[in-house]
């Protein structure tokens, strides 16, 4: 019927970096057999989001302080990246519908993140979020069930950023 499970696990360790890789692996739940697998770095295997429909898997694929949103099908097709180098970019998640993609990235260049939505085929980015205080991050915790809302954490620093509170909140 299409439907895949998907997992992210350690893989093995690595020579040069003494660091574990991670793999992104779709499975076909009939037979129990892997359908495709995704060699991915440990911090990008934390940013992985499932569609609802479980037909599509999004991810961040991070190089140094700049990241890319990189989406495909389950099954492994048709993979590419929706974002060119976005910096900070971290946490994404799925609309409830399967319509937008959320996350969050210096979008001002402020050296703070804000949240952010795209289309699930990297059209119509719009900031959704901006925190208006001086010296705070927000960071995407996820969308609501409801579509209504997002869930979001929020880090205050003082002037030589030491971090002075954190907060979840909600939007919507």
């Amino acid at each position: 019927d299409g439907r895949s499970l998907v997992s992210v696990a350690a893989a093995g360790q690595t020579s040069e970096t003494q660091q574990r890789d991670s793999e992104l692996t779709t499975w076909d739940p009939a037979s129990g057999k892997p359908r495709f697998t995704l060699p991915i770095t440990p911090a990008d295997g934390e940013r992985v989001a499932i569609s609802p429909d479980g037909s599509k898997i999004a991810w961040v694929v991070a190089n140094g302080s700049n990241g890319k949103i990189w989406v495909m099908n389950s099954d492994g097709t048709n993979k590419h990246a929706i974002t060119g180098d976005l910096k900070y970019l971290e946490n994404t998640d799925w609309s409830p519908d399967g319509i937008h993609i959320g996350y969050d990235y210096d979008a001002d260049d402020d050296e703070l993140n804000e949240l952010v939505q795209i289309h699930s085929d990297g059209t119509n980015s719009e900031i959704l979020y901006q925190s208006g205080e001086p010296y705070t991050d927000v960071w995407m915790g996820g969308y609501s069930s409801s579509q209504r809302g997002l869930i979001f954490s929020f880090v205050k620093y003082d002037y030589y950023y030491n971090m002075i509170e954190t907060n979840i909140a909600g939007l919507g």
